[in-house]
């Protein structure tokens, strides 16, 4: 029995929203009924969103449907299953005839679903009027999508000229913006409380979770939406145009061109530059979303990798803990440390050691809010320097363009002029810049976690011993055992005097280095001592008055 497999197509995001594939899913289902000769095919192929026009879909499915041929994966006597002819592209009439042949070469046919015509090796070869049929199809297919194509380009060059000259341009405008190119109020706060979020440290994920009550318009959005808005200089107000703009069934590539001031723009260019610098940092350390308060803070002292936290139902309550991520998924091959330590002990070591780092990360926010020129200078001029290797490459390739060089000088010249303010800005002197930076990320626990991570606050957990590195100061804790009884664990803050010398009497004030023994229990810690027998004779007293229960 032969196999016939599927290929559907579409080339535009806004098709993937309507009936384009569902249409085409009917239809083959139609032609699989009336030809009960044939079994579907396990392997189907759909290229989303890939251009016909541009041949793009030869390097996704379409390309794979002609290597599972080459490979006898799909066999002589199969058959291709497609809407129409164009659904295999727009191509010029000799390329498509080439894709077409490869196929059919193959005594594979081609299928088109909406009609029932079978294009074969032996009706091209025995059935001109089959031969002539294709011929016109193709012809007419790849005429349309030229026609569209200058149509559509005229128009972009028509709105050019117009916002060239300050007019006003209608055309397909971002989230918060009209059709008319002006703020939409609602949407224009809403994008803004995402990007002040994350500009906190906040994920995409977790800033539509926690603005979508507030703003309704952005509960069918995506997390990659947001990353989008966040590159989009239409925040700015600028207007790029995308050589996708000049052909409507490619996608977006690089933008040809950029006209500034061409709407309001919705946030100022140093607050863009920012979110820029911190969409780069932050996708060199792209991790899971944080789950825990202490997500990505707690390696390992043996193998450097992340402690992973799970949970367990204990009773009538769950208990958190976490393992060396390396010692769980490998073994202990790979990794000895095979120490679990409870969170809530975890929990009190950070919050007990982490103000250094936030003192240090206090400075450097001061330091960004007083330097926020210089910094936004600093990034302009990066990506300026992006564009302009850009155009070196297509100057090497069409070096008689006068247009490009002209551009190359004009970006020559800005860079030099961007050298000029970026050198006179780190020349001047800034004053310091009292901000509430500690006590708005002490009060948000997704903000405390992405300002530790970024300041290289981790707590290293090697066997039973817990170690924070605090400006030269090593700050230790041994996690001693669990204590039935008392329901809590039983740590020992160990007494470091190597640290105080070096620090001196600073760190003498910041921290009691004195050994220390502490009960901590899921609310806290419950109780601390000079030594271990002191600190269980005040546990003794504690349950006796009923506070451990």
């Amino acid at each position: 029995m032969p196999t016939a497999y599927t290929y559907f197509r579409f080339s535009s995001g806004s098709q993937a929203k309507g009936s384009s594939i569902p249409r085409q899913e009917q239809r083959v289902s139609e032609w699989l009924n009336r030809n009960p000769d044939y079994k579907l095919g396990t392997l189907e192929f759909i290229d989303k969103g890939r251009s016909g026009y541009s041949g793009a879909n030869l390097k996704y499915d379409l390309g794979k449907i002609l290597s599972a041929i080459e490979s006898e994966d799909i066999r002589a006597g199969d058959s291709i299953l497609v809407e129409a002819v164009d659904r295999i592209g727009r191509l010029p009439p000799t390329d498509m005839f080439d894709i077409i042949l490869r196929i059919t070469k193959s005594d594979v046919s081609i299928v088109t679903v909406e009609d029932g015509k079978v294009y074969s090796k032996e009706t091209l070869d025995t059935d001109t009027s089959s031969l002539f049929i294709l011929a016109g199809k193709v012809q007419q297919a790849h005429e349309y999508s030229k026609r569209l194509s200058e149509r559509v380009r005229a128009g972009y060059e028509a709105k050019r000229k117009k916002a060239y000259e300050g007019e006003k341009v209608n055309r397909l405008t971002p989230f918060w913006l009209s059709t008319e190119g002006e703020l939409i109020p609602k949407r224009a706060q809403a994008v803004k409380d995402c990007i002040d979020l994350y500009l906190k440290g906040y994920g995409p994920r977790k800033i539509l979770e926690k603005l979508e009550p507030r703003y309704p318009d952005l509960r069918e959005r995506h997390p990659t939406t947001l990353m989008r808005w966040f590159r989009n200089r239409a925040l700015i107000g600028d207007w790029e145009i995308f050589k996708a703009e000049d052909d409507p069934n490619n996608s977006k590539t690089n933008p040809s061109e950029r006209i500034e001031n061409v709407y309001p723009p919705l946030i100022d260019r140093a607050t863009y530059y920012e979110i820029q610098n911190q969409l780069e940092n932050r996708s060199k350390m792209m991790s899971k979303a944080a789950t825990y308060e202490l997500s990505g803070l707690c390696v390992c002292g043996k193998c450097g990798g992340a402690f992973y936290y799970r949970r367990k139902k204990h009773k009538d309550y769950t208990i958190i803990y976490a393992n060396c991520s390396t010692y769980l998924k490998r073994g202990k091959n790979h990794c000895t440390n095979n120490r679990m330590w409870p969170y809530e002990v975890l929990k009190y070591i950070h919050d007990s050691t982490n103000n250094y780092h936030l003192q240090v990360a206090s400075e450097i926010d001061s330091d960004r809010v007083a330097n926020k020129e210089l910094i936004s200078k600093e990034q302009e001029l990066k990506e300026l320097r992006k564009e302009k290797e850009n155009i070196v490459g297509f100057l090497r390739k069409y070096p008689e363009d006068r247009e490009l060089e002209a551009t190359y000088i004009d970006m020559r010249k800005s860079e030099n002029q961007l050298n000029t303010e970026i050198q006179a800005l780190a020349n001047q002197e800034t004053r310091p810049i009292l901000s509430n930076f500690l006590t708005e990320v002490t009060d948000d626990t997704v903000m405390l976690n992405a300002t530790l991570k970024e300041i290289g606050y981790r707590i290293t957990l090697n066997g039973s011993i817990a170690t924070v590195d605090a400006g030269g100061a090593s700050l230790q804790y041994e996690l001693l055992r669990r204590s039935q009884n008392y329901a809590c664990y039983i740590t020992r803050h160990l007494s470091l005097p190597a640290a105080v010398e070096e620090l001196g009497s600073i760190a003498s004030e910041d921290w009691d280095y004195q050994e220390s023994f502490i009960a901590i229990n899921r609310e806290g810690i419950l109780s601390e001592a000079p030594s271990d027998q002191a600190l269980i004779n005040s546990l003794k007293d504690l349950k006796s008055h009923n506070v451990i229960l």
